[in-house]
């Protein structure tokens, strides 16, 4: 599941980590599971609150409370998210607790839209005291599983 991507977007991609997964559904299918943010806490245990904040122009404002693994303890901010319709969403998360906390999901349909290959890339460094190596053993952790359920949850539809 590891990717070896490489972007388009003048993004410099050293620091993110980077899993991709090939799902037997259509990129709207994908794409409505990562942005009916109402239902993403359903959807992706860890991600226990999603509210809309404001929008304006493409960006959309969201507080969000996550629920890392232990011994990490539940995690509040903010993140302003991009949506690229059907092909990228982007984030950057804003809370004292981590320093940095950006990334995307890009989908890219195969055989004539009936799959997607999706990629999932994110960068987090924590702030205070947490250590990189124990964002980076959660990110390792975290990320497969959550285009697996990303997955198991698409091919249902």
């Amino acid at each position: 599941m590891r990717s070896a991507i490489k972007t388009k977007d003048n993004l410099d991609l050293s620091k993110y980590e980077i899993f991709d997964i090939e799902i037997n559904a259509t990129a709207s299918v994908v794409w409505s599971l990562l942005t009916t943010y109402e239902e993403v806490p359903k959807v992706f245990g860890f991600i226990t609150r999603i509210k809309r904040v404001r929008q304006t122009g493409p960006i959309l404002l969201l507080e969000q409370e996550v629920q890392p693994l232990p011994p990490v303890p539940a995690i509040k901010y903010a993140v302003e998210v991009v949506e690229e319709k059907e092909v990228k969403l982007s984030w950057d998360g804003r809370t004292p607790y981590i320093k940095v906390n950006k990334g995307f999901f890009k989908l890219q349909p195969l055989d004539g839209g009936k799959r997607t290959h999706v990629t999932f890339a994110c960068w987090a460094e924590a702030a205070l005291l947490v250590p990189v190596f124990v964002v980076r053993m959660q990110q390792k952790i975290i990320m497969p599983k959550v285009l697996q359920i990303l997955k198991d949850h698409a091919e249902k539809k």
